[in-house]
């Protein structure tokens, strides 16, 4: 009966065999455990988004109000002197 588990390897069949179970049960626990971890980011991972919209939104109106004061700038800079 020993000979069968440890596939006549003596003691270190034993060992092996044993490390290997233990592998593979994690690998299983870890197998099942992963669609709860993929559906448990997706929310998070939709806030960061609607998050990132937001910010790029705001961005973007940021970058144009400076556009429209450097242009403002411009003009007052280049307009003619109306000193008499």
């Amino acid at each position: 009966m020993f000979d069968l588990l440890t596939g006549g390897f003596g003691i270190a069949g034993l060992i092996i065999f044993s490390l290997l179970c233990v592998i593979g049960l994690a690998l299983v626990i870890l197998w099942f455990m992963l669609p709860f971890a993929v559906f448990g980011t997706k929310k998070k991972l939709d806030a960061i988004i609607a998050e990132s919209q937001k910010t790029n939104a705001e961005l973007s109106r940021v970058g144009a109000e400076l556009a429209a004061m450097r242009t403002e700038a411009n003009v007052i800079r280049h307009a003619p002197d109306s000193r008499p």
